[in-house]
């Protein structure tokens, strides 16, 4: 096995415990909840009463924030959270744009992570 750059190390661990920590925090309730705009607000209650869709949210997170924590299973980290940042950036610029930045940075971790991982997706688009 190749060594790992530094960079590619410090994207993959920082990425893995923010998304751990996030996952926590679905079912501990530690982290306040920022203020939102009304349409987003509604949204983000509609998925809570829904009952199965915010502990969804949660053990997904922790999944892929120890998937990126082994490193072995990075590439597989990288392409389960795609979709995932895709609708939450998406919710963010119609919905919430005054705080979207956050999701901004995850975008451009896990961008650099599937560029860091690009020869491993080769054999998909052959």
């Amino acid at each position: 096995m190749k060594k790992e750059p530094i960079t590619s190390k410090i994207v993959r661990i920082v990425l893995g415990l923010a998304l751990i920590l996030m996952g926590l925090n679905v079912f501990l309730q530690f982290m306040p909840m920022a203020a939102m705009s009304a349409s987003a607000t509604a949204l983000l209650g509609a998925i809570m009463a829904a009952g199965y869709l915010m502990p969804m949210i949660g053990v997904f997170k922790l999944i892929v924030g120890l998937l990126f924590i082994v490193r072995k299973t990075t590439a597989v980290a990288t392409l389960a959270l795609i979709p995932f940042l895709f609708n939450v950036l998406l919710f963010h610029i119609f919905l919430d744009p005054a705080s979207m930045m956050m999701t901004i940075v995850f975008v451009l971790l896990n961008g650099y992570l599937v560029y860091d991982n690009w020869p491993k997706y080769k054999k998909l688009f052959d």
